[in-house]
């Protein structure tokens, strides 16, 4: 097989009909943050500043909820590889339990203990009254969010994806309408600020839940798995399960907590610099969407490949996925540098924060290359063969012993600017992916995780 992606119709269609539609969910869902980002800035920075640090805190569940979610689909890709169906449902069985457990531990520390949480991240009290304001209202969002995710995640790993890009359009929609009527209270709705912001998103999760669950069940998909066939799991296949699973998870909770002690040293630094850091984040997320449907088309295409054991089909595949992600994140790289002139216009901000946002994206835009062939390389294709110890080490090493060391000295200590602290942490995204590409030439990540499961 040639890696020359442009003449390999079988592979691009194959990839167009999985990573676009999981790319424009991605796409929509990340502007669910976005929007609320946008529309409470008009509250001004400390709101923005508050709900940055909510959804922090949200991206921690989040990330341990897509690391199950991860392990569902390395495992359902390699089932379908084989046609096992029955498998499938259980492995959706077992997300689903430890997403609930995990999403309601969350929502009772939420919930309860706002301000002590909120205390960790900043002194400031405005932004910790706006904050527990914000929490109070989206924790209802977490379980509805995890059970979301599983049936969306299972639908990918078979192939089906156009269904949770369709509900993920009418969710960003309803979301956006109710912020507009509720954040500053338009067309006679009462002004609730960033209550409103919260509660607008937990009532555009229950409608995407809602009509996510009633199209499966109605239609019969795969994934309208009954109970009894969802926890009909062995202990074996929850040992193996568990055994890849936990340590994507524990990965990325390193990684996540990781990033949340920048965010603290970030906050530290003032409150201006976090709001702008949030503003940059929020837009990287947004300008990432393609590649995370890339991401998953990845492990889908390669995991299902690893499943038949066509070994060298799935190395050729992850060159190509690569080789695929260098050419977008160039073009996406590009757009991000341009975009900075428009921020003053979308969002409504001071002067200080709007100069430090537009050097924080253009960084973003310079180190987008490093970014996306390590997400590439680490969630699309090592995770789909379960060389998962390897990326908790990768990890560990990049954002522990590289980026968080010297997050602090340049930030706390050195009291350097806040563009010169981000472009110091940047760097652990170089290592990244130096040693990334020699782990994918080694191809020690070739493995068949489902053979003799029954």
């Amino acid at each position: 097989m040639k890696l020359d992606i442009l003449q390999d119709k079988k592979f691009n269609k194959t990839v167009l009909n999985i990573a676009v539609p999981i790319a424009f969910q991605s796409f929509l869902a990340s502007s669910l943050n976005l929007i609320d980002t946008v529309m409470v800035g008009q509250l001004g920075d400390k709101a923005i500043a508050a709900i940055g640090l909510c959804n922090q805190v949200f991206m921690i569940l989040s990330i341990c909820i897509f690391s199950i979610c991860s392990g569902g689909v390395v495992f359902a890709s390699q089932f379908w590889g084989n046609n096992d169906i029955k498998n499938i449902k259980r492995v959706q069985g077992i997300m689903l339990i430890i997403n609930i457990i995990i999403s309601c531990m969350f929502f009772i520390c939420v919930y309860f203990a706002p301000k002590a949480i909120l205390s960790i991240f900043t002194k400031d009290t405005t932004v910790i009254s706006l904050g527990i304001e914000y929490f109070k209202i989206i924790s209802f969002s977490y379980i509805i969010t995890a059970v979301s995710s599983c049936y969306a995640t299972m639908l990918k790993s078979i192939g089906q994806v156009k269904l949770a890009m369709k509900v993920s359009i009418i969710s960003i929609f309803t979301n956006t309408l109710l912020n507009y009527l509720l954040i500053t209270g338009n067309m006679g709705f009462p002004s609730l600020g960033v209550s409103g912001a919260a509660l607008a998103t937990v009532v555009s999760r229950i409608v995407e839940v809602s009509i996510l669950l009633i199209v499966i069940y109605k239609n019969n998909y795969i994934t309208a798995a009954k109970l009894t066939e969802m926890f009909d799991f062995s202990v074996d296949l929850l040992k193996v399960f568990l055994s890849k699973t936990i340590p994507i998870l524990i990965k990325d909770l390193v990684w996540i907590l990781g990033t949340t002690l920048y965010v603290v040293v970030y906050a530290r630094i003032g409150t201006q610099e976090l709001a702008a850091i949030n503003i940059a984040n929020t837009i990287q997320n947004v300008s990432f969407f393609m590649f995370n449907g890339v991401g998953s088309a990845c492990a889908i295409m390669v995991g299902r490949e690893l499943g038949r054991e066509k070994f060298e089909t799935s190395y050729i595949y992850g060159k190509k996925f690569l080789l695929l992600g260098i050419f977008l994140s160039i073009f996406v790289s590009i757009i991000l540098f341009l975009s900075t002139g428009l921020l003053g216009r979308i969002f409504n901000i001071n002067y200080e924060v709007l100069t430090i946002t537009k050097h924080i994206v253009i960084i973003l835009s310079i180190s987008l290359f490093f970014r996306v062939f390590n997400n590439i390389s680490i969630v699309g294709i090592f995770r789909s063969g379960g060389d998962v110890k390897f990326c908790l080490l990768l990890d560990f090493i990049a954002v522990w012993l590289i980026g968080l060391p010297l997050c602090v000295m340049s930030g706390l200590i050195l009291k350097y600017p806040i563009e010169i602290v981000f472009i110091l942490v940047s760097t652990q995204e170089v290592f990244k992916f130096i040693v990334s590409v020699k782990r994918f030439k080694s191809r020690k990540w070739l493995n068949n995780l489902v053979k003799g499961i029954g």
